[in-house]
């Protein structure tokens, strides 16, 4: 809200998702739309979008000129490692991150069930998740609220990232997976192919047996793992924090010499 107060000449806005537009209905998408995307853009003189996909949104949303919107990535801010351990294929450690609604949980934990492995999942569990956990007999391990060193750790102990999310802005754990070497399996659609480059196998998030086999693949092809694993260290360059930053301060002073001159 604050673009109604800045100058529009000097004021710059990031876009990073439209899921509380897009899944809204009635008034409140409306209203939504009107305070949260409409008038801030009429009040900016150039928009960031974090991906491609989110680009593409906003210009369903808003009549703008493309031109003034700007695809800057997030960026990859923790340290790119070597997995600390050997992949388990006999019972891997299958990573979760979140479990709000978009995670697509409870796909997941339907997947898996019948997968020797242990899900370990980083975010708050409900009571109707950990007897969904439960009822599916699956193995389990739970943190909230980590630290950067221990999501570090977390990743280096994981085997594979199942991250089919139903929504995402960006989707930056595929990053962080591939960084510390880690095989990934994310979805075929909004941000994350783009974020995931080459370095990942894409499912359909509604589709269980699809996501079921996507596992079974990477823990019995050990030559697809070594592959997913090195398309994803080459595919994090694309994101590293010096490249993101000096794209952000281009544009800061493309608008400041606009509102000079």
């Amino acid at each position: 809200y604050l673009t109604y107060f800045l100058s529009r000449k000097r004021t710059i806005l990031t876009f990073h998702d439209f899921g509380s537009v897009t899944h809204a209905h009635g008034l409140r998408k409306w209203l939504l739309w009107l305070f949260w995307v409409y008038l801030p853009v009429k009040k900016s003189a150039e928009l960031i979008t974090i991906s491609e996909a989110t680009r593409k949104e906003l210009l369903k949303l808003v009549k703008v000129d493309p031109n003034h919107i700007h695809v800057i990535h997030n960026p990859l801010t923790l340290a790119a490692v070597e997995k600390r351990t050997p992949f388990n294929a006999k019972r891997p450690q299958i990573l979760q991150i979140g479990t709000k609604s978009n995670k697509n949980f409870y796909r997941h934990v339907e997947a898996l069930r019948e997968i020797p492995c242990e899900m370990v999942i980083v975010g708050q569990l409900d009571d109707q998740q950990k007897q969904t956990l439960s009822t599916k007999n699956i193995q389990f391990t739970h943190h909230e609220n980590v630290s950067d060193a221990k999501i570090q750790e977390i990743y280096e102990d994981a085997d594979i990232l199942l991250f089919s999310s139903l929504v995402e802005g960006f989707g930056l754990p595929i990053l962080e997976a591939q960084a510390a070497g880690v095989p990934v399996i994310t979805s075929n659609l909004l941000s994350m192919p783009e974020v995931a480059g080459d370095g990942a196998l894409l499912v359909n998030p509604e589709n269980v047996d699809e996501i079921r086999r996507s596992v079974e693949k990477i823990i019995n092809d050990a030559d697809l793992r070594a592959n997913l694993v090195a398309k994803g260290k080459k595919n994090i360059s694309r994101f590293d924090p010096q490249i993101v930053a000096e794209k952000y301060a281009t544009l800061y002073r493309k608008v400041l010499q606009s509102a000079i001159d």
